[in-house]
This record gives C-alpha cells, structure tokens and sequence, in this order.
C-alpha cells in the first residue's frame, strides 16, 4: 500500500502590478551622496486580507505597499541608509479558497545622504501608487 501526501490547494495568482525601479527625485541636487549602494535591494512583504472582503480595494493595495516601503526604510536604515535614490515596487494578489493574500516586493537603491532631515526619505511616497486606482478598478 502506497500513501502520498494530503494534497493542498496552492496558492493562484489573480493580479499583479509592479513599477520598475525608478529614478525618484532629484531632491539631493544640494546634498552630497555620501556613499551608494553597489547594487538594488529587494525586500518581500505579506499580508493576509480579511476574508469578508472578494476581492481586495485599491485602497487595501495602496495601504501594503505604503507599509511594505515604511518597513523597507526601516531595515535600510539600520544598515546605515538615510534614502533611496530609486525605488520601485511589484504587488502580486493571491487567492486560495476563502483566503486572500497581497504580497508586496519592494526594491530601491539604498544611499547614505549627508544634511538629510533624518524622517525625510520616510514620508515620501513610492512612486506612481495612483496607477493602483486607476489601472484595477
């Protein structure tokens, strides 16, 4: 008698958006770049969407990804980072059953910037979220 394994249902792909890392502003023109990062960093967030809701809003879309940049700072700037001369992002919409998933991959070149207010780099935005509103629903 041969046993296998409870087959699980995996999880389907329903939408993806991404915007490539993209130059973001040209702020730091009276700033000097201390130091740059040799290469893009790319940081992976999940978050689970509450069942009551089909499908996720823009809103909920637009709210992962704010968070998933805030956390992305966060991490940079315990490795020495005070902004990101690019930034880009990707949000892939997951189902599997009943459950609903928004997983957010958010990637940037870190820079060290010196005379940079030490909030500054987080209370900007990513780029291009209203494509969010406008491009699903």
């Amino acid at each position: 008698m041969i046993f296998s394994p409870k087959r699980k249902t995996s999880w389907e792909l329903v939408e993806r958006k991404a915007i490539a890392p993209v130059m973001v502003n040209d702020e730091y023109e009276d700033l000097d770049v201390v130091h740059v990062s040799p290469k893009d960093v790319e940081a992976t967030y999940v978050f689970d969407v509450p069942s009551k809701s089909e499908v996720p809003s823009w809103q909920d879309m637009q709210r992962a990804i704010v968070f998933a940049r805030q956390q992305y700072m966060k991490e940079a700037s315990t490795q020495g980072w005070n902004t990101l001369l690019k930034e880009g992002w990707e949000i892939l919409w997951f189902r599997k059953s009943s459950k609903r998933r928004l997983e957010v991959k958010y990637s940037g070149r870190p820079a060290l910037v010196s005379g940079l207010e030490p909030h500054a780099a987080l209370a900007r935005s990513p780029p291009f979220l209203e494509l969010l509103r406008s491009d699903l629903y």
